[in-house]
């Protein structure tokens, strides 16, 4: 009997400290309950951290044309309450914009000014967006941004007065373009696009800083009868004025020419270009959602046709757009004042424009309109000697052209020499007229030994022939200077001989 009493009290103490145990672990559970209930609290109604505010589109500024500012405000806390948007100009506020966004966590804003119909006066005004989010704090950011008001379109007007100008050529046009915040000009010839240079870059003599000089060309594949071209110029804000003004497009006969390719150079050459650039014919082949395999017997004639349709279409476009796309940033200084030196010692195999049918075995293999002269040399030693002086953009080996050079002659003008054997001259280097920057070659979709030399005008190629015959430098660059000089008064001055 005394050991049952004396561990009736230990039963009761051992339930006690179990129920207590119970409890203590019924507590342990719920404080990571209560918890995430507060961390959520906090992370949410309680939380301090202020909406996002992020430009998806800003305009350069008001102007005639309706225009549109695209925000993204976010919030991942509490979400985003309301978006307030305001103009300011001269110290008064304008609401423009009041809008709930009933806890979004993010949500796109537009903003639009309809133009001149924008309730904005001209001259600088400024952007104030505000954005709340639904914490107990109703935290805010605040962002302004500046703007440029202005209704009024530049002015422009054509001085020079004959513009006769050949499918494939080039012209130069001297105009005057004023505003107060005047941002480019040019000529637009159907598509393309031809920016302006100050006047002074082509004659010192042109101080006025009103005065604006263009070198533009037709394109050999535009069709002159559907080719609008008018000058133009545009503003800070982006008003915009064009006109049309006297040009004359002569279209250009084409002639056929077939060009034999022998054995030899499909399975060397051709097939030789199409092994080194592979990798960059199957990348772009990809991108536009195909995949580069060959459909002919490894190692028959049908192969090296298929190699060579490859490298004359596919790696042929390639490289254009490689090569234009280096032809950027032209220099304003001019230095071409005279027609362009000849290559000597070397003879014109086929010109430009002139259509190429390719031949093999009697049959026609594939097709391509020149774009340059191929001037074949007789010797490998034969030099390459720059046409004006300028600078070198680039020396490297770009796909059909082989080992190329070119050179910015200044205010759109640059020369391409193609082919080489090998090049003398680096990047950035200033070279004269007459200097060697390579020798002659076989290197590129090349047949034999020659160099394949361009004219382009703002990445346009145009042709050759123009700027190496006298008479048409005078008739279409002097002429056209000393015609305005005499129209604004500017004295002529002739060098002594």
């Amino acid at each position: 009997m005394t050991t049952n009493q004396d561990s009736s009290p230990k039963r009761r103490q051992r339930l006690v400290s179990f129920r207590f145990l119970l409890f203590i672990l019924f507590i342990a559970a719920l404080v990571p309950v209560a918890f995430a209930g507060w961390r959520e609290l906090y992370n949410g109604f309680l939380e301090h951290s202020a909406p996002e505010i992020v430009v998806t589109q800003f305009p350069r500024g008001v102007g005639l044309t309706p225009v549109a500012v695209k925000l993204r405000l976010s919030d991942v806390g509490a979400g985003l309450d309301e978006v307030v948007v305001r103009t300011i100009q001269k110290g008064a506020a304008k609401e423009i914009l009041r809008q709930s966004l009933a806890g979004q966590q993010s949500a796109d804003i537009t903003i639009e000014f309809p133009g001149e119909k924008s309730s904005l006066s001209e001259g600088e005004g400024e952007l104030e967006v505000k954005a709340f989010d639904r914490s107990f704090w109703n935290n805010k950011t605040v962002k302004s941004f500046a703007l440029k008001i202005d209704y009024r379109r530049p002015k422009v007007e054509v001085l020079s007065t004959q513009h006769n100008a050949r499918q494939g050529g080039a012209q130069l046009i001297i105009y005057r373009a004023t505003d107060e915040a005047l941002a480019l000009s040019g000529v637009k010839v159907g598509n393309n696009t031809f920016l302006g240079y100050p006047a002074r870059g082509l004659d010192k003599d042109f101080d006025d800083r009103s005065l604006f000089m263009a070198l533009y060309a037709i394109d050999q594949n535009q069709d002159p009868a559907k080719t609008a071209v008018r000058v133009f110029a545009e503003d800070e804000v982006g008003n915009a004025v064009s006109a049309q003004f006297y040009n004359k497009i002569q279209p250009r006969p084409v002639r056929e020419l077939n060009v034999p390719m022998s054995e030899d150079v499909l399975l060397n050459t051709i097939s030789d270009l199409a092994q080194k650039n592979y990798d960059q014919l199957a990348e772009a082949a990809k991108l536009s959602g195909q995949t580069l395999e060959f459909d002919t017997k490894k190692g028959g004639k049908e192969r090296l046709l298929e190699r060579f349709g490859l490298v004359n279409a596919n790696l042929r476009s390639l490289s254009e757009n490689e090569i234009s796309a280096e032809l950027k940033n032209p220099r304003f200084d001019r230095f071409w004042f005279s027609p362009m030196l000849p290559q000597v010692g070397g003879s014109v195999q086929y010109g430009y424009s002139d259509v190429l049918h390719y031949q093999f075995e009697g049959k026609e293999i594939g097709a391509t309109k020149s774009n340059g002269f191929e001037i074949s040399f007789a010797r490998n030693s034969d030099d390459v000697e720059a046409v004006y002086d300028g600078i070198v953009i680039f020396a490297e080996n770009i796909g059909t052209y082989g080992n190329i050079v070119a050179l910015d002659h200044g205010l759109g003008l640059v020369t391409l020499y193609g082919h080489l054997g090998s090049i003398a001259v680096h990047k950035g280097e200033s070279v004269k007229a007459g200097q060697q920057i390579g020798y002659a070659g076989r290197s590129g979709l090349s047949r034999n030994l020659n160099v394949f030399f361009q004219t382009r005008v703002h990445g346009i190629a145009v042709d050759p022939s123009e700027w190496l015959d006298k008479n048409w430098f005078y008739a279409h660059i002097n002429a056209k200077i000393d015609e305005v000089k005499q129209a604004l008064g500017i004295p002529i001055l002739r060098p002594v001989s």
